[in-house]
């Protein structure tokens, strides 16, 4: 949302129950409160333009709706990696696309 002023939310296709602790600090130290956030589903998500995914089952299942205006980011899930600065790593690799697919959207 800093990025641009087009409107973005965030949803997934099997969130979790709650925001991952090392995701919620990633975020802070990058300057994001999270504060009460909680994962959704997309489906609970206002309806999109465009869908970026960085998880490539997300990808490939959303591959088989249809669904055009999609992108897809493939960033490894950092709680696979078990450490921290793989949320961090996470982070940074989608602030940097998120920051170009502004610049080249907003242009």
């Amino acid at each position: 949302r800093a990025s641009s002023d087009v409107p973005s939310s965030s949803a997934g296709t099997h969130p979790a129950e709650r925001v991952h602790i090392e995701a919620a600090r990633a975020a802070a130290r990058h300057g994001v409160e999270l504060g009460d956030a909680v994962p959704r589903a997309l489906p609970d998500a206002p309806p999109p333009d465009l869908v970026v995914t960085v998880c490539d089952e997300a990808n490939e299942e959303l591959a088989l709706t249809g669904r055009v205006g999609r992108l897809h980011w493939s960033i490894p899930d950092p709680v696979r990696a078990r450490r921290p600065r793989a949320f961090d790593d996470a982070f940074e690799a989608v602030a940097a696309r998120v920051t170009t697919l502004a610049e080249a959207t907003c242009a």
